[in-house]
């Protein structure tokens, strides 16, 4: 199933840099399957983004992948995304902030910043609507 998005015309200089954007933001995603401390849904979102601007070629392949392709589907769609990857998001995002600010960080400001950024995105995750697996 395919989505249609409107899709604007960028220059040279932004297609290449979505393009680097959404590489390094899919090997992320990739990683993050294997490591439950990073999240893998945000960052194959992010990758879907940036290779629509960028790649069609790409954009179709992270689109119809077998693992990523339904969740980023029902996520343009507007059927947001399932419980269980909310779930899954939501806990390792904040026990990866959490142990940052614990052992990584000690300047309290940044620390502050690393809790607001994660009840925002919660927040926002929260109300997404929810997918059926």
């Amino acid at each position: 199933m395919e989505i249609m998005l409107e899709k604007k015309d960028t220059g040279t200089v932004k297609k290449y840099i979505y393009l680097i954007v959404g590489s390094l933001a899919l090997v992320a995603g990739i990683i993050g399957v294997f490591l439950p401390i990073l999240p893998t849904t945000p960052f194959v979102l992010l990758s879907a983004w940036c290779f629509f601007r960028s790649s069609d070629k790409l954009y179709k392949w992270v689109i119809n992948n077998e693992t990523f392709g339904p969740t980023i589907m029902n996520y343009q769609q507007g059927k947001g995304i399932t419980q269980k990857t909310r779930i899954r998001a939501i806990v390792m995002m904040w026990a990866t902030i959490s142990v940052s600010a614990y052992f990584f960080v000690s300047n309290l400001y940044v620390i502050g910043i690393m809790y607001l950024v994660a009840i925002s995105v919660s927040v926002y995750l929260y109300r997404l609507p929810t997918a059926t697996e």
